[in-house]
């Protein structure tokens, strides 16, 4: 099934002439595209990438301008999709470069002509945040923030050169779903990882959540939505950044409508390994899932089995006549379980 009603913006600099270079964005920019288009289902041809050239053809670009260009490409056909009685129903933003910010729900984020004399060559991502709303033309709207919000108190950036609507009575239903990878005056972090070159510890810790790692099981559907995806990125980022020796901590902000948004949908979740430890002998263990129906069913071998259990609550038990537990299995949850009863002393 195609996502038919979505629309997506893509924004990857990392060739900035007159500041440092960065070397994740535009890689990570089209990791993000292909999850759009593969998973999402989001159409390619209304996903809009915007990301730097490899030189010589680079130059001081991307600028602000083809940004704004790249919103008026998509504004202008969401609202054709009104010629065929659909509605545009969400739009995807990211974006991955330079950025730092004057408080604490301000992010300026930096075009590739950005200077140390220049640096409001950037986007007030406020202020296009609240345009959006006002035009109302997508009632989810889903934005991804993958840069620094080191304090400077210089730099404010410029807002959309879209035509300030009044809003409409639509704007009282628009949800926005707000990520930054870093809080107010922290670094956004890239490192090498498994990758050859430096990527993004946000975007690494999103797009496994979002390719399935932060999977939940609803109505006999594995979904990703912001509800699981959130808890999930917390985790990843704070297991990376600790890894790498560095501060950088998720940072949330819902505007409008709140209400969950369901991100993908996993055909295949993911499978954690669980080790049952117990001095039961000649037992089996017994797993039954969350309606209390066997799930899988092994015999102890020696003082122990291992188990590869998808997301989700599970009730272990040593039968016949053993102990049991209630055990929650997932990312960051527990891995090993010693069941023990009178049998152990």
């Amino acid at each position: 099934m195609t996502a038919t009603e979505d629309f997506a913006i893509v924004i990857g600099i990392s060739r900035y002439p007159k500041l440092q270079d960065l070397e994740g964005p535009v890689k990570d920019a089209k990791r993000f595209r292909d999850w759009l288009i593969q998973v999402a289902k989001v159409p390619a041809l209304q996903v809009k990438m915007v990301i730097s050239k490899d030189p010589p053809d680079s130059g001081d670009r991307p600028i602000k301008d083809e940004i704004d260009d790249a919103f008026t490409e998509i504004f202008d056909a969401a609202r054709r999709l009104r010629m065929y009685s659909q509605q545009a129903r969400r739009l995807y933003l990211y974006f991955a470069g330079h950025g730092c910010a004057q408080e604490f729900r301000h992010v300026a984020l930096l075009m590739a002509n950005a200077s140390l004399d220049n640096l409001d060559r950037s986007i007030d991502a406020a202020s296009y945040h609240e345009r959006l709303a006002r035009r109302a033309l997508f009632p989810e709207q889903v934005i991804f923030y993958d840069c620094c919000r080191n304090w400077d108190r210089r730099v404010t950036g410029q807002g959309p050169s879209w035509t300030r609507d009044d809003p409409t009575s639509r704007a009282a239903s628009v949800t926005q779903f707000i990520l930054y990878a870093a809080g107010f005056t922290e670094y956004a972090n890239e490192r090498a990882l498994k990758y050859s070159t430096r990527r993004g510890l946000f975007t690494e810790a999103l797009m496994e959540g979002l390719d399935g790692r932060a999977v939940k099981k609803v109505q006999e559907e594995w979904i990703v939505s912001t509800e699981t995806l959130v808890p999930y990125v917390e985790m990843r980022l704070e297991e990376l950044t600790k890894q790498e020796n560095v501060r950088q901590q998720l940072n949330i902000d819902w505007a409008g409508l709140p209400r969950p948004l369901v991100l993908a949908k996993v055909a295949h979740p993911p499978l954690y390994r669980v080790s049952v430890y117990s001095s039961f002998p000649d037992a089996n263990v017994v797993i039954y899932d969350h309606k209390l129906q066997e799930f899988k069913r092994k015999p102890l071998s020696g003082n122990h089995t291992d188990f590869h259990l998808p997301p989700g609550l599970y009730r272990i038990c040593i039968e016949p006549d053993g102990p049991q537990e209630l055990v929650e299995v997932g990312p960051g949850k527990l891995n090993s379980i010693t069941l023990k009863g009178d049998k152990d002393g």
